[in-house]
């Protein structure tokens, strides 16, 4: 009874803003029982009203061919470049219409060119797609005001704890609708917006061929051991969130001094940007000192997309003791390849490791640092280190559990994350908004 007030409210709620309903949401994977607003910092432009005759959505004020300007750092090799470009591929794929833009607000260095070809100014087509987070948005909006108008603006970046900051609410103003890559995200964004928020998975989909022409010689890896590895980019381990201190602990609580045939990889890059540089330097200061072992191999360097996984490749396990995570990419990209993952059983990465394909570490949550002035009651995860020493130790000893767990982990990727089914949904979408064929 309590639930279907509930949802008669929202429906009443959502039908005087924007004329929808939440029958319709939930066709476009946004459970209505998770949607709320606050007054006041909402975005009241009415621009996506239902159309009850048709089934479909009027979406007003709109100019441009049909298709996506895709927009984001192409050329980085951070997390949101990564995003951008397997974004960006399942277009590609899909063979929808498309243009790619580089935003240029951040320094690092800019050494991949995949998509050096659609690079456009001229956004020709009426939907613009921002591959990073609100912050970067801002940015943009007083780079190109004019960028937004007439066109239906739809923000897909990446956010890592429960809660979201109020003060940060107006940076997603502009938005008409947003994408939310895993359930973790969309419960976050959900608590405080009544405009779409639709649930929109990536597709890691990468062809593993290639992968085999880079050996471990060819990275300086040692041809004999059992290896681990765990790759972040510095930047985010600021306050601890990667927690690749905490990896190293567990790695020394299973191996050290006991195994020598047996091996972890800290992959990290140097940044270029000059923002925090000093943390970023405290952080690979800390990183060297605890990596003068035998037996741990700091790899500080920039590599391309297909490196990056040949990396990962090359090694048995990949190991994140993270405290929170929007996605986990390097971790969904091992499990691609069919390597068993242990990891932080809490936040986006959830969405594509269970119980049975992965060995989710158990965890207990703890006030966060990161953020805690901006967030009431902000928390992230404390991973068991004794558990993840378990799976490590297990996963090195058990052959059989070894391949049932990378077995059940590559089906699950390839089923769930491939570019067919992450396009159907894409196209879904924009058709039911009209905004392609």
């Amino acid at each position: 009874m309590f639930q279907k007030i509930k949802r008669n409210l929202t429906n009443h709620l959502l039908k005087k803003l924007y004329g929808i309903k939440c029958k319709e949401i939930e066709e476009i994977y946004l459970p209505s029982k998770k949607v709320m607003s606050k007054s006041g910092l909402i975005n009241e432009s009415r621009r996506v009203l239902w159309n009850e005759h048709v089934k479909l959505y009027d979406v007003k004020d709109i100019q441009g061919q049909r298709g996506i300007n895709s927009i984001g750092f192409f050329k980085e090799n951070i997390g949101l470049s990564h995003a951008a470009r397997y974004f960006t591929r399942t277009l590609q794929h899909e063979k929808i219409p498309f243009i790619a833009k580089q935003f240029n607000v951040k320094n690092d260095e800019k050494s991949n060119h995949e998509f050096d070809k659609y690079l456009s100014d001229r956004l020709i087509y009426n939907t613009n797609i921002f591959n990073f987070n609100s912050n970067y948005c801002m940015e943009y909006l007083k780079k190109f005001p004019d960028d937004l108008q007439h066109k239906y603006n739809i923000g897909y970046g990446y956010w890592e704890f429960e809660k979201y900051p109020l003060t940060f609410l107006n940076q997603n103003n502009f938005f008409d609708e947003i994408w939310a890559p895993t359930d973790f995200i969309l419960r976050s964004l959900c608590q405080y917006y009544a405009i779409p928020v639709v649930k929109m998975p990536v597709a890691i989909d990468f062809d593993l061929k290639p992968l085999k022409r880079y050996d471990r010689k060819y990275f300086g890896l040692p041809e004999d051991k059992f290896i681990f590895i765990f790759t972040f980019d510095v930047g985010s381990e600021i306050g601890g969130r990667k927690n690749s201190f905490g990896v190293i602990e567990a790695f020394n609580k299973a191996f050290l001094g006991k195994n020598t045939d047996v091996c972890l990889v800290i992959k990290t890059a140097p940044r270029t940007s000059i923002e925090e540089s000093s943390q970023h330097r405290e952080i690979l200061d800390k990183l060297e000192q605890m990596s003068q072992q035998k037996n741990i191999i700091l790899y500080n360097k920039i590599l391309s997309d297909e490196e990056m996984r040949a990396l990962i490749n090359n090694c048995q396990v990949y190991i994140s003791l993270h405290r929170c995570e929007g996605l986990g990419l390097g971790m969904i990209e091992a499990m691609k390849m069919g390597k068993p993952v242990v990891a932080t059983g809490y936040s986006g990465n959830t969405d594509f490791m269970k119980k049975d394909n992965s060995c989710l570490v158990d965890y207990h949550l703890v006030p966060s640092a990161l953020f805690g002035s901006l967030i009431q009651d902000h928390v992230w995860a404390e991973p068991d280190i004794e558990h993840a020493v378990y799976y490590m130790k297990k996963l090195y000893e058990d052959t059989s559990f070894y391949f049932q767990i990378s077995g059940k982990a590559k089906q699950f990727v390839d089923e769930n994350h491939n570019y067919s089914v992450v396009g159907d949904k894409i196209k879904h979408r924009l058709k039911l908004l009209g905004l392609i064929d």
